[in-house]
């Protein structure tokens, strides 16, 4: 039966990525609590040009680093040098 092969073929993939997943989250989660940047002014030097200030204030799901923009406005970054302010 094609229907119980495939439910059975998706619920072993579910078993083998549950581990894996779940040890990427809780590496993301470690990588945000170790974070310097996170609560701290940066500016951020885009590899586009230009710059954005602001806070930092998140790490996202895919390791954008959320930038809060003094008109409160949040940005991802994905690539840039970034340089924390006094």
């Amino acid at each position: 039966d094609r229907s119980a092969l495939l439910a059975q073929i998706l619920l072993e993939m579910e078993q083998l990525c549950d581990p894996v997943i779940h040890s990427l989250n809780n590496a993301m989660e470690e990588y945000r609590k170790a974070c310097s940047t996170l609560g701290k002014a940066v500016k951020v030097i885009l590899t586009g040009g230009g710059s954005v200030q602001g806070l930092a204030i998140a790490i996202a799901a895919d390791g954008a680093l959320c930038v809060r923009k003094p008109d409160s406005s949040v940005i991802e970054i994905r690539a840039g040098d970034v340089v924390h302010l006094r």
